[in-house]
């Protein structure tokens, strides 16, 4: 089953002196791009959230936020640096007023306070809390990327109904094409030699109607559109992600359809060809939302 690119989830991790909080959502891009927000004393996990995702996701674009307040497993956010502000102190103290200053004013000058690292030893038991929080916000958008897709494919299948149904029309109204050019063709000239010795032999009029009907035959253009319908609906079952093979589908289509209205010299075909583009359209633009 086909599942949306548009998608969003959560997880919440609560202890007694912090809380941990994951929100993933994502959107569409043609390609996978994921992107890992998380506080400045993890940033080396933030390549290993992102590994989590593209295990599980192969289109979209994915951003994931880590939130953490408190005090998570001992460690501390950030260090003060005592020399560093002693030394501000000192040198404060020989200006006049200087020894005025704040120690909160003091701790917005560089080099008072660094982040506090967390040795690997540390980083390996937060991941296991982090990782497991990300792959439940993971799994949480991914239900919704699925239930979106559900919807999704009820939408796309009825479209491609809407197509068969044109296409019907225009292969049973393409062979009336040919006989309809006929008549018009044999009025036209008689109207035209009326009163005139000219006299016009069938052969011509056949020659001429052998041309028109090759210029205007739309046969193989109809049925490699019913070609495409058909693998366009099977792909809406299929288990792997098939959004790049509906786009390329789409635009076969819209080609097909191009040289139909090219070729067609007919106003009634040419009026369901431009139903079929309209409905081509249609497709293309809820494709956009397919992994």
């Amino acid at each position: 089953m086909i599942r949306s690119m548009t998608g969003y989830g959560r997880a919440h991790l609560e202890g007694e002196s912090f809380t941990l909080t994951v929100e993933i959502r994502s959107v569409n891009n043609r390609f996978l791009k994921v992107s890992a927000r998380v506080p400045e004393v993890w940033d080396r996990l933030a390549r290993d959230v992102e590994g989590l995702v593209k295990e599980r996701v192969s289109r979209g674009s994915v951003y994931v936020t880590l939130r953490k307040l408190g005090t998570f497993a001992g460690a501390r956010e950030f260090l003060v640096n005592r020399g560093a502000v002693e030394e501000y102190r000192r040198q404060l103290a020989e200006i006049e007023s200087g020894e005025d200053v704040k120690l909160s004013e003091l701790l917005l000058l560089p080099g008072t306070v660094g982040t506090a690292d967390e040795t690997d030893a540390e980083l390996d038991e937060t991941w296991k809390s982090v990782s497991g929080l990300v792959r439940e916000a993971l799994e949480a958008m991914l239900e919704m990327r699925r239930r979106e897709g559900e919807h999704l494919r009820g939408v796309l299948a009825e479209g491609v109904e809407r197509l068969r149904r044109l296409v019907g029309d225009i292969r049973t109204g393409a062979p009336e094409m040919v006989a309809d050019y006929r008549d018009r063709l044999a009025a036209r000239v008689g109207e035209l030699l009326a009163g005139t010795d000219v006299e016009v032999s069938q052969t011509d009029l056949a020659r001429e109607l052998a041309i028109f009907a090759q210029r205007s035959d739309i046969r193989e253009e109809i049925d490699r559109l019913d070609s495409h319908l058909e693998q366009f609906l099977s792909l809406l079952d299929a288990e792997e992600p098939v959004g790049r093979r509906l786009e390329f589908l789409v635009q076969e289509m819209f080609r097909e359809a191009n040289t139909m209205g090219s070729k067609a010299a007919d106003v009634g075909i040419a009026r369901l060809v431009l139903d079929v583009k309209t409905e081509v359209d249609r497709l293309k633009e809820q494709v956009m939302n397919v992994e």
